[in-house]
C-alpha cells in the first residue's frame, strides 16, 4: 500500500512540475485550453499504458480527441464508442479519425488462444475472436506467436475501419466535408506508427457510386464469418437439426416440452404504398422456443443504391419467453434455405455440373454449400444472370476468394466458374446446353416469368438424364421460375402398362415442397394448378432416410406412425421405361390400416411391387413367382420388401427427375437460428447483453 501511495504522490508531484514548466514557458497555454477545444484528430486506440497518443504523436493537449479501450475494438453495439465518434465527428468536426492498434497487444494474444480469460473480458473480445475465425488459414500459417499477434492486430484495425465505414455519421462527414479515416499500427519496439492503408482518401467512400457492397454492420459479418468457416461435420449438424424440425412439424411427433405442437402461423405483411416497401413477418414456435423474423423488402427503384441496406432481423425466445438471440436476417435466411436444398443434393448419385439462375446471397449459399458437401465431384458451375452486374462480379469474387486450402480440403480446387448473360449473342443455345447438361439446377431469382423455355426439359433431349431442380426465388403469386409444362411432366402419372420407345429419366409423380402453403403462394404452382395430392412435403423424406438406413427410430416403430396412405400414394415411382400399373397403386392404398395410417412394415409391403432394376430398366423376373418364393418366412418377406421400397425411393432421389419448390418457413429460421446461437456461444462469438 505504501508503494502505491508513493507512486501516486510522485505522480502528483510530477504534475505540479509539468504545470509550472508549461505556465512558465507559455503563460497563455492553460488559459487557451480553458477557452475550448478544436482538435483535428479523433484517436481510437488501445488502453495499453505504453501507447499514450499525445506523446507518441509529438502533439500537445488539445490537439487530439481520444477514446481508448482494451484491444482498440470498434463495435457498432458499443454505445460508449458510438457516442465518442458522434461527438467528435458531428460536433467537434475533426478532420481525421485514426484507429490505431499496436504490437505486443495482450488482447490480440488472448484472442489467439482457446483459453477463456474470464468475466466480461470474454464478451468484450468477441469481435477480435471473430477476426481470428475469419482469417484462420492465414493466421495458422504464421508459426511465430509474436508475428501472429501482430497480424491479428492489423486485421483487427481493418475490421474496425469497416465498422467505422458503416457508421452513418462518419459516412455523411466523408461525403460532405472530406473526413478522412486511417488505420494504423504503433510498433512499441521502435516507437514508429505505420499507416496500414485502411480507410479513405479525401471524399472517397468505398462502394458508394461504384456499385460495390458497403459493409452492412458487424453483426451481419459475424454470422457470415461463422457460416463461411463451417466444416462438413459442422454443416451436417445444422442439416440434422433442420431435418428433425421439419419432420416433427409435418408428422406431429415433436418431443414434449410444454408446447402442444409446433406452431407455424401464416406469414403476414405490411405494405407501404408511398415508399414502395413491403415488410414480412414470419412467426413460429417449437419445442426449443419461439421466433419471429421481420424482413424488409424495398420494391422501389432508386437512382443509386442505399449506403446501408437493412434487410431485417430474427428475434429468438426461450420457451419461458426470455430473449435468446437477435440475428441479422439476410445471411441466415439464405443459408437456411440453401441448407434444405443441399440435403437433396447430398442424395444425388451424380453431381458434376451446377447451373444457377441468379447471383445474390441465395445463389452464393446454394453454390457454397453444394461445394462443401459435394465439391469432390463438382467440375463446373454455370451462373446465368440477365447482365454481368456488380452483384455477379461480387459473387465470382467471393467464390474465387475462398482460401486454397479450403478448396483443396473440400475437393473443388479445379472447379470452373462461368457467367452467362442475355447480352451474349449465342445466349439461347448456351442456355439450352447449360440447363440440359446440369445435374443440379438452382433457381434463385424473384422472376416474374419462367427462366427457360419448357421444351428444354420436356423434349426428348431434355428427358434423357435425371436432374434435381430447386426453385427458391419465387414466393408470391406473380413470380414464376419453373415453366408450368415442366411441373406437369413431373407430376404426370404413369398407370398404363407397357414400355416407352425412348428411355427417359425416372419421374416421381410429385413435386417436393417445404410446406403445402406453397400451393397458394408461389406463382408457378398456382398457375400449374397443382393439387395437394401432387405435392409431398419435404419432411416425408426423413422417413425414407430411416428406411434406407435399415433402422426405425422410436418415433416410427409403432402403428401410430404419422405417415398416411394418402401421402405414400402420391408417389409414382415406376420409371418411364418400366411403369407402374394401376393395380400396384391399389395395392399400396389397400395396405393402409383402418386408421388411415401406415407403419414402416406396411409401407414396405405396399411398395414392394417394383418391376425394374436399379437403373430403371424393365426387370426380367416373371410376374408370377415360383412357388418356393411363397414359402419364405413372413419376416424374410418383410425384410426384402423393406429393402425394395427403400431402393425405389433412393433410386428416384439419386437418379430421377426431382423438383423441390421452397417458399420458406419461419420454423426454418427458428431452428437454424437457435442452433447458430448455440454454435456461436461455444466459440465465444457474439455480443452478450447482461440482464436483457
Amino acid at each position: 500500500m505504501a508503494q502505491q501511495q508513493d507512486t501516486f504522490l510522485y505522480a502528483l508531484s510530477s504534475n505540479n512540475a509539468w504545470a509550472g514548466y508549461k505556465a512558465h514557458q507559455n503563460p497563455q497555454f492553460f488559459p487557451k485550453l480553458a477557452s475550448g477545444q478544436s482538435p483535428q484528430i479523433l484517436w481510437l486506440g488501445c488502453s495499453d499504458s505504453r501507447c499514450p497518443e499525445t506523446t507518441i504523436l509529438g502533439l500537445q493537449p488539445g490537439d487530439v480527441f481520444v477514446h481508448r479501450n482494451i484491444a482498440n475494438i470498434i463495435s457498432p453495439t458499443d454505445i460508449n464508442t458510438s457516442a465518442v465518434i458522434e461527438y467528435a465527428v458531428a460536433h467537434l468536426k475533426v478532420k481525421h479519425v485514426v484507429l490505431c492498434g499496436h504490437t505486443c497487444c495482450g488482447g490480440a494474444v488472448a484472442a489467439l488462444s482457446d483459453t477463456r480469460v474470464g468475466g466480461v473480458l470474454d464478451t468484450w473480445l468477441t469481435p477480435l475472436k471473430a477476426v481470428r475465425f475469419q482469417h484462420e488459414e492465414e493466421l495458422s500459417a504464421i508459426k511465430e506467436t509474436a508475428a501472429r499477434a501482430v497480424r491479428i492486430a492489423e486485421l483487427n484495425v481493418q475490421a474496425g475501419v469497416n465498422v467505422l465505414m458503416s457508421n452513418v455519421t462518419v459516412l455523411e462527414a466523408i461525403k460532405e466535408r472530406g473526413l478522412e479515416v486511417h488505420g494504423c499500427l504503433f510498433d512499441i519496439a521502435c516507437g514508429r506508427i505505420k499507416d496500414l492503408g485502411f480507410g479513405t482518401g479525401k471524399g472517397r467512400i468505398p462502394g458508394v457510386g461504384g456499385g460495390e457492397e458497403v459493409v452492412r454492420g458487424r453483426h451481419a459479418q459475424l454470422i457470415r464469418i461463422l457460416l463461411e468457416n463451417l466444416t462438413q461435420e459442422d454443416l451436417i449438424s445444422f442439416r440434422d437439426v433442420l431435418k428433425t424440425a421439419l419432420h416433427e412439424y409435418s408428422t406431429g411427433t415433436q418431443k414434449d416440452s410444454g408446447w402442444k405442437s409446433i406452431h407455424q402461423p401464416e406469414r403476414t405483411s405490411i405494405h407501404n404504398d408511398a415508399r414502395g416497401t413491403n415488410t414480412l413477418f414470419m412467426p413460429s414456435a417449437g419445442p426449443d422456443g419461439l421466433g419471429i423474423k421481420a424482413q424488409h423488402q424495398d420494391e422501389a427503384k432508386h437512382e443509386a443504391p442505399p449506403i446501408v441496406k437493412p434487410t431485417g432481423a430474427i428475434t429468438l425466445f426461450s420457451p419461458q419467453g426470455t430473449v435468446v438471440g437477435l440475428l441479422h436476417a439476410s445471411t441466415l435466411t439464405a443459408f437456411r434455405t440453401a441448407l434444405a436444398s443441399v440435403c437433396l443434393v447430398s442424395k444425388r448419385a451424380r453431381v458434376h455440373t451446377l447451373t444457377v439462375f441468379g447471383c445474390g446471397e441465395q445463389a452464393y449459399w446454394h453454390i457454397r454449400l453444394a461445394l462443401l458437401l459435394r465439391g469432390s465431384t463438382i467440375r463446373t458451375v454455370n451462373i446465368i444472370n440477365r447482365r454481368f452486374s456488380d452483384a455477379a462480379k461480387a459473387l465470382l469474387k467471393r467464390l474465387y476468394g475462398v482460401p486454397a486450402s479450403v478448396k483443396a480440403r473440400e475437393g473443388w480446387t479445379d472447379c470452373a466458374f462461368g457467367v452467362l448473360t442475355q447480352g451474349y449473342g449465342e445466349y439461347e443455345r448456351l442456355l439450352t446446353e447449360q440447363v440440359r447438361d446440369a445435374d443440379v439446377i438452382f433457381c434463385c431469382t424473384p422472376s416474374t416469368e419462367p427462366l427457360f423455355r419448357p421444351a428444354i426439359l420436356t423434349e426428348h433431349e431434355g428427358r434423357q438424364k435425371g436432374r434435381l431442380l430447386v426453385a427458391i426465388g419465387s414466393y408470391t403469386p406473380s413470380m414464376h421460375e419453373i415453366p408450368g409444362e415442366v411441373l406437369h411432366q413431373a407430376v404426370k402419372r404413369h398407370h398404363l402398362g407397357g414400355m416407352f420407345h425412348f428411355k427417359h429419366a425416372m419421374e416421381g409423380g410429385v413435386v417436393i415442397v417445404d410446406t403445402l402453403d406453397g400451393l397458394q403462394e408461389a406463382g408457378e404452382l398456382i398457375d400449374a394448378g397443382l393439387e395437394p395430392n401432387q405435392v409431398v412435403e419435404y419432411a416425408f423424406l426423413s422417413v425414407h432416410d430411416e428406411m434406407a438406413a435399415g433402422t426405425e427410430s422410436p418415433l416410427h416403430s409403432t402403428d401410430d406412425v404419422a405417415i398416411t396412405s394418402e401421402m405414400l400414394g402420391k408417389f409414382d415411382l415406376g420409371s418411364t421405361s418400366s411403369v407402374n400399373t394401376a393395380g400396384e397403386t391399389n395395392s399400396i392404398m389397400s395396405a393402409a390400416s383402418s386408421s388411415g395410417k401406415m407403419t414402416s412394415s406396411s409401407i414396405s409391403s405396399a411398395m414392394s411391387t417394383d418391376n425394374g432394376d436399379a437403373d430403371g430398366h424393365a426387370g426380367s423376373e416373371p410376374k408370377h413367382r415360383p412357388a418356393h418364393h411363397k414359402s419364405k418366412s413372413k419376416e424374410k418377406v418383410k425384410e426384402n420388401d423393406k429393402e425394395s421400397e427403400a431402393d425405389r425411393l433412393s433410386r428416384w432421389l439419386a437418379k430421377g427427375n426431382v423438383i423441390y419448390k421452397s417458399v420458406g418457413l419461419g420454423l426454418m429460421d427458428l431452428t437454424v437460428g437457435m442452433h447458430l446461437v448455440k454454435y456461436a456461444q461455444e466459440r465465444g462469438v457474439g455480443t452478450t447483453v447482461p440482464g436483457f
